[in-house]
């Protein structure tokens, strides 16, 4: 698993099994397939694509939209979480400012 604990300025595209412990200052994205353990802080959006997994223990600042993924929020969302495919479950104790749920 590769894992991100420095600040990374500008988007990031996962395409592998990966951990953010660090600072993300743009958009992430999470490709088909990949897996990523959020820790940390993603000051902008982010999305993930089908068939990917995320769980989010850390803080995002923008929104997060689900297109098709497995999406469990345990952290903090600033924004809007946004279900468009997938499967998307929010913990009691996790905080977002707003859940949309658009899949069919």
């Amino acid at each position: 698993m590769k894992t991100i604990k420095e600040r990374v300025s500008g988007d990031v595209m996962i395409e592998e099994d990966t951990q953010i412990q660090g600072i993300v200052s743009g958009k992430v994205y999470v490709g088909p397939g990949a897996n990523l353990l959020h820790q940390g802080m993603i000051l902008g959006a982010l999305t993930l694509d089908r068939d990917s997994e995320v769980n989010l223990f850390g803080f995002v600042k923008g929104d997060v939209v689900n297109k098709g993924g497995v999406l469990n929020v345990f952290g903090t969302v600033n924004g809007t979480v946004r279900t468009e495919g997938g499967k998307t479950k929010i913990a009691k104790d996790a905080f977002i400012k707003q859940e949309m749920n658009l899949s069919v």
